[in-house]
C-alpha cells in the first residue's frame, strides 16, 4: 500500500499567499510515479546480471485505480508524457517498466479494499476527534502492512516547492 497525505489547510494557506503548488492529485500522483517506479526501476537494474534487461509483461508494474478515481486519467496521462520525452529522446525510460494502468471493482479487487481501508483510516485520523472509533486504524496499518506514505504538511510543501518560511 502506498499513501499519500496533504494538509490542506497548510496547502489553501499557501496557495492564498500566492505561491504555486500542484493540485493535491498532482502531488499524490507525483510521490506515488516517483517512488514505485523509481524504487522498481532500482530493484530490476540490481537483480539484472547484464547490460540488457528484458522483461516480460507479467514482470512490470500494473496499477489498479478503483472505478471512477480522480486519480487515474491524470496519473496515466502523466506516464504517458513521460513514456512520450523517452520516446523523442531516444534514452530508455523507467516509464516504460509501466505495464497498465486500470480500473478495477472494490467489490472484486482486494488490493483495492486495502487501500480503500487505508484511505478511510487515514482520514478518520485527520478529520476526527481524540479518541474516537477509527483514530488510530491508519497507524496500526502503517505498522502492519508493507506500506510506504508521503505526509506534505506546511514544511515539507515549503521544503519541496523552495518556498520562503516567514515563521
Amino acid at each position: 500500500m502506498h499513501s499519500c497525505e496533504i494538509d490542506m489547510e497548510a496547502l489553501r494557506r499557501l496557495t492564498a499567499q500566492g505561491y504555486s503548488i500542484p493540485h493535491e492529485t498532482a502531488l499524490c500522483n507525483r510521490y506515488v510515479s516517483q517512488y514505485i517506479v523509481g524504487m522498481f526501476a532500482k530493484k530490476v537494474i540490481g537483480e539484472s546480471q547484464s547490460e540488457t534487461i528484458c522483461l516480460s509483461s507479467e514482470d512490470l508494474l500494473n496499477f489498479v485505480f478503483d472505478r471512477s478515481e480522480s486519480f487515474l486519467v491524470p496519473f496515466s496521462e502523466s506516464v504517458t508524457a513521460e513514456r512520450n520525452k523517452a520516446t523523442e529522446s531516444g534514452k530508455s525510460s523507467i516509464w516504460n517498466l509501466v505495464g497498465s494502468i486500470t480500473e478495477g471493482e472494490m467489490q472484486i479487487t482486494p488490493g483495492i479494499q486495502a487501500a480503500d481501508i487505508l484511505a478511510w483510516g487515514l482520514n478518520r485520523k485527520n478529520t476526527s476527534q481524540e479518541g474516537k472509533d477509527g483514530m488510530y486504524l491508519a497507524h496500526i496499518l502503517k505498522q502492519i502492512v508493507m506500506c510506504t506514505w508521503k505526509e506534505y504538511d506546511e514544511t515539507t510543501l515549503r521544503r519541496e516547492f523552495g518556498l520562503k518560511d516567514y515563521r
